[in-house]
């Protein structure tokens, strides 16, 4: 089975939950849950506990259970708070006729054994949802290594994660003066865990390999966080929640920037990236379930829960005549017509863009502007330097990780006040670093 067609299998998926009533007898070591779930959390499948509502304010869930489902904190959201949320058996159904790779039952694992073994850096920059994936992605191995330890799975190598802060120089030699609303914009440090797999022979290490998986901080387009990322080797990326999702889209941070306007900055840099040799990643932007006509946030906080989405038929779009199937509300709607008009797709699945982009173009925040603007001249001109046998044009291929349809389930936000974050369902993510694990199978 090619990537394309295990991607278009899996996107015809469903989620299939299924919720458990105990029997009379249960025998949890007999079960056929003990390779899927915790006893502990095969108790909170059949309702006979709540600790997951509020489990991840506890030390233990930070430590020794880190991974369990629900109860560990995911980014700065904690539990499964939203009213809908009832805990079940939930499995991604696709029609998988073979497995794909031998990426089958630990995605997050074979991932980053994968880019362990390549010595790689996989940075993920944007918001706190960006944040989620991060911790969810870590969560994930803690939650594999419990349950190699639990069966004595030998054929795995061991892993060890070692998370820790890396502070973010600012400087006006390296990124310009950066005075700007620090919260949102800037970061005191960039997360890094430093992910090893050891590969044991008889008792003793016979090997070993290290991945380093980032997180930056920038919520909205932020040219500047950019210049601080050249130990990346794939950069994942998007816009999104920090935009208005209607009318012109204006940014709700510094410089109140059109969406379209940051998208063709962005993905300048990231056909830059890709150009000089990275991988760059577009990622889908996570469906929002606020209590409004088209999901997105409505401008005036309720407390009504999350809600499923009203009209399922707004989630197929139409590009260059082509139907783009469940590319789901107004933010992937307007990317996928941005890309439209400065990309094209080189795989009939939509996998790729390929984008030709002036590095040295003023109309946007393009790097190379705000170089300019803050007197940066001489990286500025060693931008257009490489280039200037070529007007400063760039080509590079940007790859999309499309993953929108996975997230469209208004029950697993972490909160009713909170319809855009999601709580810690180690299934969900698992399934979004299966299409990951997919789209690095092809570089």
């Amino acid at each position: 089975m090619s990537t394309c067609d295990a991607f278009e299998k899996h996107m015809q998926g469903h989620w299939k939950h299924k919720t458990l009533m105990k029997p009379n007898s249960y025998d949890y070591n007999m079960s056929s849950y003990q390779f899927d779930y915790f006893q502990q959390e095969v108790d909170w499948l059949y309702n006979t506990s709540d600790e997951w509502r509020t489990g991840c304010k506890a030390d233990i869930y930070k430590r020794d259970k880190r991974g369990y489902m629900y109860a560990t904190a995911i980014g700065h959201q904690c539990g499964c708070g939203s009213t809908a949320f009832d805990p079940a058996d939930s499995k991604w159904i696709w029609n998988r006729t073979e497995d794909y790779g031998g990426y089958d039952t630990h995605p997050s694992f074979d991932l980053m054994e994968k880019i362990a073994k390549e010595n790689k850096t996989m940075c993920f920059a944007g918001d706190s949802i960006d944040l989620q994936f991060f911790t969810a992605l870590v969560n994930n191995l803690y939650r594999t290594r419990l349950f190699k330890s639990m069966h004595g799975n030998y054929d795995m190598p061991d892993v060890s994660v070692d998370q820790r802060p890396i502070p973010a120089v600012y400087s006006n030699e390296t990124t310009g003066p950066v005075n700007y609303a620090k919260y949102w914009m800037c970061m005191q440090n960039i997360q890094e865990a430093l992910v090893t797999f050891d590969y044991n022979m008889d008792g003793a290490i016979k090997t070993s390999h290290t991945a380093r998986l980032r997180y930056y901080k920038t919520y909205s387009w932020a040219p500047w966080n950019f210049l601080l990322m050249d130990d990346c080797d794939i950069i994942i990326y998007t816009l999104g929640i920090h935009y208005d999702a209607r009318g012109e889209m204006i940014a709700g941070h510094y410089g109140k920037n059109k969406f379209a306007d940051d998208f063709q900055a962005a993905i300048t840099t990231l056909a830059d990236l890709s150009n000089n040799g990275k991988i760059a990643i577009w990622r889908s932007i996570l469906p929002q379930h606020f209590d409004s006509s088209d999901g997105h946030y409505p401008h005036s906080q309720t407390d009504a829960e999350c809600k499923p989405l009203q009209n399922n038929d707004a989630n197929i779009d139409v590009v260059d005549n082509r139907t783009i199937k469940k590319v789901i509300q107004n933010y992937n709607t307007a990317a996928s017509q941005e890309f439209a008009k400065h990309c094209h797709l080189q795989h009939s699945c939509q996998l790729q863009h390929t984008c030709k982009m002036n590095i040295t173009a003023t109309n946007c925040r393009t790097i190379y502007k705000h170089l300019v603007e803050n007197n940066l001249t001489t990286k500025a001109d060693i931008m257009k330097q490489l280039h200037k046998d070529k007007d400063g044009m760039v080509t590079g291929n940007i790859l999309h990780w499309d993953i929108a349809d996975l997230f469209n389930v208004a029950k697993w936000h972490s909160d009713n006040n909170d319809c855009s974050h999601f709580c810690y369902i180690p299934a969900l993510y698992e399934e979004a670093f299966r299409r990951l694990n997919w789209l690095l199978a092809e570089k």
